[in-house]
């Protein structure tokens, strides 16, 4: 027990430092406003345990900026998007048809009385992101011939459930030192989910796709009848990935428009994917240029010699760090400056990953985890 304290005294003041504390992120971009927001968020009315105001305080305390809840209870109408606590609550739901299940979000649709699955899975003006299923992995000629905008790829509780089932001893040891630093317990449980990110790299070569993030957060891992240990708490979960997304104008404050804004960007695919537990990557840049014209992700550009893939990071980490050029799902290339250019020869779909590789304590050493992915690019023959 002696042991086991001093360790957890050791552990609790452990920090995975990506960048330092005290750097500033320098020229900042003019055109590009970057907003978090997470994704598959229940509330007490499916199988979470709080109510929409205490998300929105758990979410303001994460730094998000929107939260969409999903909650499966799709029989009733859905409520209004309102700010609550400076954070603009989307409301959408888990819609489930037949083998398939997705997450649907439309600002100005919430009528879900007497209307089917298939209603809302036509609804073309919608966000559609086609939802993980914990158990069944996905099916490339299923996702083919459904109609909708992202793949959730990152799902959360499918990695934790993944760790549990390759090495439980592995598990239980973050369980055992979670409450001594909660981050540092979930974070060495990520391993990246190379099936799903597969499946994403083929089917984005027959449609547009857009890689998403679901947080999964119920708050409610480990229930016991009406007592309820609240594992991991809706910000900690919050707090280890989110969509970031790109605008070209900075938010109002007035939730019609801003949920509008938000909608026509993740459709089009403006967004990445950060993985904030290991720091926060607010004021990443990604875009293709040609001469003096930007090209966003999720955007179509027909192949030309002057194209290039330019990124910049918030600022230079601290660990050991690369950026990987993937193109039709394959490493091509690679960067180590915080800042570059990537030269595109050929036409394809191309994205890029920003890996990083953080020292654990013991019995951990130091692995490759991704920070960053983005959406894709696609280019196009002439």
């Amino acid at each position: 027990m002696i042991s086991f304290a001093v360790y957890g005294f050791y552990i609790s003041q452990f920090e995975i430092r990506v960048i330092p504390p005290t750097a500033k992120v320098e020229d900042q971009s003019v055109f590009l406003y970057d907003y978090k927001m997470a994704f598959d968020v229940y509330s007490h009315l499916s199988s979470g345990s709080g109510n929409v105001l205490s998300i929105a305080e758990e979410a303001k305390k994460a730094r998000l900026n929107f939260v969409l809840i999903s909650d499966t209870n799709s029989y009733y109408d859905l409520d209004t998007d309102k700010y609550l606590s400076d954070v603009g609550m989307l409301s959408g739901a888990k819609v489930y048809d037949g083998a398939r299940q997705f997450i649907y979000y439309s600002p100005t649709n919430k009528n879900f009385f007497k209307k089917t699955a298939k209603d809302f899975a036509q609804d073309t003006n919608a966000l559609i992101v086609e939802s993980h299923q914990i158990t069944q992995p996905y099916e490339l000629s299923r996702l083919t011939e459904a109609k909708f905008d992202g793949l959730e790829v990152l799902n959360f509780k499918s990695i934790a459930q993944k760790s549990w089932k390759e090495s439980r001893l592995s598990t239980i040891w973050s369980i055992l030192y979670y409450p001594f630093n909660p981050r540092l317990a979930l974070t060495r449980l990520y391993k990246e989910p190379s099936a799903e990110i597969a499946i994403f790299d083929q089917l984005s070569q027959l449609k547009k796709v857009s890689f998403f993030v679901g947080a999964e957060a119920t708050a409610r891992a480990i229930p016991f009848a009406d007592w309820l240990v609240k594992f991991p708490s809706y910000e900690m979960s919050f707090n280890i990935a989110s969509q970031h997304v790109f605008l070209t104008s900075e938010l109002t404050g007035d939730i019609s428009n801003d949920t509008q804004k938000v909608l026509t960007a993740l459709k089009r695919g403006h967004s990445y994917v950060a993985f904030d537990a290991l720091g926060d990557a607010t004021g990443f840049e990604s875009y293709i240029t040609e001469n003096r014209k930007k090209i966003f992700t999720g955007e179509d550009i027909a192949f030309t010699k002057n194209l290039r893939l330019y990124y910049k990071l918030p600022a230079e980490p601290i660990p050991f760090y690369e950026v990987v050029l993937y193109k039709n799902g394959q490493r091509i290339d690679h960067l180590n400056t915080f800042e570059g250019l990537f030269p595109i020869d050929s036409p394809g779909v191309y994205r890029l990953q920003v890996r990083l590789s953080p020292t654990f304590p013991l019995p951990d050493a130091t692995k490759w985890i991704t920070w960053v992915y983005t959406n894709n690019f696609y280019v196009n023959p002439r």
